[in-house]
């Protein structure tokens, strides 16, 4: 709950100026200094973790500089310029993209809802 508040933090500051307008229009920048919290964090897929905390993108950092102090984390909301899956809305890179401007995810769903696989 302490890094999602920390989140939410950050979000609506870019909100505030207007650089995003939902959650997935966002990637996080975040170190985590708390040991506990960066085992649980480095468990996630990269996927999973994206759907906890609600953006688009996380990336994860050695240091915290540049990044604002919120005690166990230190995070940076920056605007995902991605494309948008059409299907979940998540800006996704470039290159990770599927098919018919699908994310991964979005993609393997759909594969498996037209071949039952």
């Amino acid at each position: 709950m302490e890094l999602r508040n920390a989140i939410l933090k950050v979000l609506e500051e870019k909100r505030a100026e207007k650089l995003i307008g939902k959650s997935v229009d966002a990637s996080i920048i975040m170190h985590v200094k708390d040991e506990l919290i960066k085992d649980i964090i480095e468990s996630m897929s990269e996927e999973t973790l994206q759907q906890v905390l609600k953006v688009s993108k996380v990336i994860l950092k050695q240091d915290d500089n540049d990044l604002v102090d919120f005690g166990n984390v230190a995070l940076k909301a920056v605007e995902n310029n991605g494309i948008i899956c059409v299907r979940c809305w998540n800006r996704i890179d470039e290159d990770k993209i599927c098919f018919d401007n699908l994310c991964p995810r979005c993609a393997k769903v759909v594969k498996e809802m037209n071949y039952g696989n």
